[in-house]
């Protein structure tokens, strides 16, 4: 059980909400930034071409990663699987906080 001062909970669940996480997701990505558990990501991976010169380098939290390389490896999943390649996104905004 974790005690929260008055108000704690509605402000987490707000900024949950805006983030896109659940309570659970935000509280842990912000201790991960609190705590400076960072870690070191290739844009492009050095096994198709990419460099490890600071261009190429992204810092994620650990979630993070792990969910870049989910998606990474949904997208190879799904352009076996159709045949095409998913679209490049544009890159979601950085949190404000």
């Amino acid at each position: 059980m974790l005690r929260l001062p008055d108000g704690m909970r509605d402000r987490i669940k707000a900024a949950a909400e805006k983030s896109g996480r659940s309570m659970n997701a935000e509280i842990i990505h912000r201790l991960e930034m609190t705590f400076g558990f960072l870690e070191i990501d290739h844009i492009r991976p050095i096994s198709e071409g990419g460099t490890s010169d600071l261009s190429n380098l992204r810092f994620v939290t650990p979630s993070e990663h792990r969910l870049i390389h989910v998606l990474e490896r949904l997208e190879k999943r799904l352009a076996e699987e159709t045949g095409e390649r998913v679209k490049e996104q544009a890159p979601l905004p950085k949190d404000a906080d």
